[in-house]
């Protein structure tokens, strides 16, 4: 197993409560200062704005090299770079991933039956243009599936080749979703897939972290972290040992008392302990 931390990065300032890191775009983040937020690009100041212009900030998202998606709980979401602010419509984002030509946006399970009738009703997932335009919600892959009646919300994904690699919670399956072809492919998980943080790969192999640090007071039983590796071509999956994975954390100084992951624009795997941040990539496993 081959473990590498790439664009490692400072964020030690308890100012710092949203950011995200590409592999090529860098480090975006918001800084708090009194009543005033800071949109900050590879450490410049770019934009400022006051809390109440913009509240309930959910997240912040690369876009493009120049850019960023900003979503707020309810249905605001904006694409902001230094010269423009420009408001889209993507209702209650929960989680939201970016591709080339698509933006993915997951709705958490109380969202999804807010919704009324003819807006999003039904859809875990919707996936918009990269212009805010709604492009298809997987209620009508659903309605033609009954293995997806499971779904309640999205537990991890990622995008690749404009396509996006899933787990919901409770489906024991593993999802790919082609935007381009409105269809999926699917193949079942032996192990169950709850406490799955995040969800990293490619069109071959996936690789989730399980963090089940919040379970331990009921499950005492159950190690902190778990890795899984998924593959995408014989549609098989196995647990393997996480051991290398927290070395390799470990090495490089990071508190695994303090450890959060957490997916990039893209599904990336983002780790960070409050200190400084990188991106996780894991490869090399069987």
């Amino acid at each position: 197993m081959q473990i590498k931390l790439k664009n490692m990065t400072g964020i030690a300032s308890p100012k710092v409560e949203h950011f995200d890191l590409h592999e090529v775009f860098g480090v975006a983040c918001l800084v708090d200062v009194g009543e005033k937020v800071t949109l900050t690009l590879n450490q410049i100041a770019c934009r400022s704005w006051l809390k109440q212009e913009h509240p309930h900030i959910v997240n912040i998202k690369w876009f493009d090299v120049n850019s960023v998606i900003i979503y707020y709980v309810g249905i605001g979401a904006a694409i902001v770079s230094v010269e423009n602010w420009h408001n889209i419509r993507l209702y209650a984002a929960y989680k939201l991933f970016v591709s080339n030509r698509y933006i993915l946006v997951a709705h958490d399970e109380e969202s999804l039956y807010s919704f009324r009738s003819g807006e999003l009703k039904g859809n875990i997932i919707s996936v918009f243009l990269r212009d805010g335009t709604f492009e298809l919600g997987i209620g009508e892959l659903m309605d033609k599936d009954r293995d997806s009646w499971e779904f309640d919300e999205l537990e991890a994904g990622y995008v690749f080749d404009d396509k996006f690699a899933f787990i919901a919670y409770a489906s024991e399956l593993f999802w790919v979703l082609d935007v381009s072809k409105r269809s999926w492919t699917k193949f079942p998980v032996p192990f169950a897939t709850v406490g799955i943080e995040v969800l990293t790969g490619d069109d071959k192999t996936a690789y989730a972290i399980f963090d089940h640090r919040s379970l331990l007071n009921a499950y005492p039983n159950l190690p902190p972290f778990e890795l899984a590796v998924f593959d995408l071509l014989s549609e098989t999956s196995a647990k393997e040992d996480f051991g290398p994975v927290e070395t390799a954390l470990t090495a490089a100084g990071f508190e695994m008392s303090e450890i959060k992951f957490q997916p990039s624009s893209t599904g990336k795997i983002i780790v960070s302990d409050g200190k400084k941040a990188a991106l996780l990539e894991i490869s090399g496993v069987a």
